[in-house]
C-alpha cells in the first residue's frame, strides 16, 4: 500500500455541484484519490454490471461489525457540528453485532418506538443515537471505485484505507454528510477512491442519529459498473469482517477500546 498522503475531504456544500479535481496520479495512490462531485439533490446510480474479475475466498466472514450506542448531541447546525465521532472510540456501546447488509432505509430508524437494527436480539431506542460500522472491502478489480451515500439525516463519516483502522478521527475522514439546513434535506455525496484488485481495504462509517432518529443508505460501485456493495446489495461477498488468508486479520481492538 503507498505511503499515506494528505487529500481533500469530500463534503457536501450549499452548492449543487462541486468538481474536486484528482489530488493525485492513479499508479501513485493506492487508497484515495477523491475525484468525485459533490453534490446535494441529484443521486446518480452507475448502471449494474455483472463482470468482476475476483471474488475474495470464501469463509464464514462476510459481512460487516457494528456498535450501537446512545447519543446525546442534539443536531442545531449544519454539519452536526456537536456530534464528535471520536468519542465513540472509548464509549463502550450498548449492543454489537455482525450484519450483512447496512444502511438505514427510510422507515427503517426514523423515530419512533424502539425496536431490532440489523436483527438485533433486543430493541434498540430509534432516537439520538450511533452506530459505528466498519469492514474490509474487497477490490475485485484495479481501478476507481465509487463510494455512495444518500438520504443521510443526520450525519454520516466515512474512512477507507489505513486511517478507518485505528487511527480515524473527526477531521481524518474520507467524506462527512450530514441533513441540510438550507434549504432543509437530506445530504447526498458521492466520491471516488482508486483500489488495486485482490486487496483488502478497511472501511468505516460511523452513523449518527438526532432528536427525530435518521436515516442513510448507500452504495460501492466498481470501475466495471458493477455494484459491489450497498444497503440494496444482499449477502455481498466484497464487504468482510476478515480475510481468509493473511492480509485482513480483522480489526485489531474492540469496539469501546480503539485507540
Amino acid at each position: 500500500m503507498a505511503p499515506k498522503t494528505s487529500h481533500r475531504l469530500a463534503e457536501t456544500t450549499k452548492s449543487a455541484f462541486r468538481l474536486l479535481k484528482p489530488l493525485c496520479p492513479r499508479q501513485q495512490r493506492m487508497h484515495s484519490c477523491v475525484t468525485g462531485i459533490v453534490y446535494k439533490s441529484s443521486i446518480v446510480i452507475p448502471p449494474f454490471d455483472p463482470s468482476c474479475p475476483s471474488l475474495p475466498i470464501f469463509c464464514p466472514n462476510a459481512g460487516w461489525e457494528w456498535a450501537y450506542y446512545n447519543n446525546s448531541a442534539s443536531n442545531t447546525a449544519p454539519g452536526y457540528p456537536s456530534f464528535n465521532p471520536a468519542a465513540l472510540k472509548t464509549t463502550v456501546p450498548i449492543y454489537t453485532g455482525t450484519t450483512r447488509t447496512i444502511g438505514l432505509p427510510i422507515g427503517s430508524a426514523e423515530g419512533g418506538p424502539a425496536g431490532p437494527i440489523y436483527g438485533s436480539t433486543v430493541n434498540l431506542v430509534k432516537t439520538q443515537y450511533a452506530i459505528n460500522h466498519r469492514a474490509y472491502l474487497y477490490a475485485c478489480e484495479t481501478g476507481t471505485y465509487t463510494i455512495q451515500l444518500n438520504d443521510v439525516d443526520d450525519a454520516l463519516y466515512t474512512w477507507i484505507g489505513p486511517e478507518a483502522t485505528a487511527f480515524w478521527n473527526g477531521t481524518n475522514r474520507e467524506a462527512l454528510v450530514s441533513y441540510q439546513f438550507n434549504p432543509p434535506g437530506r445530504g447526498n455525496v458521492f466520491f471516488n477512491v482508486y483500489l488495486l484488485a485482490k486487496r483488502y481495504y478497511p472501511i468505516r462509517f460511523v452513523f449518527a442519529g438526532a432528536q427525530s432518529g435518521g436515516r442513510f443508505t448507500y452504495s460501492i460501485t466498481a470501475p466495471s459498473g458493477r455494484i459491489v456493495a450497498g444497503d440494496q446489495v444482499e449477502n455481498s461477498a466484497f464487504t468482510v469482517r476478515s480475510s481468509c488468508d493473511a492480509q485482513a486479520p480483522g480489526f485489531p481492538f474492540a469496539f469501546g477500546q480503539e485507540l
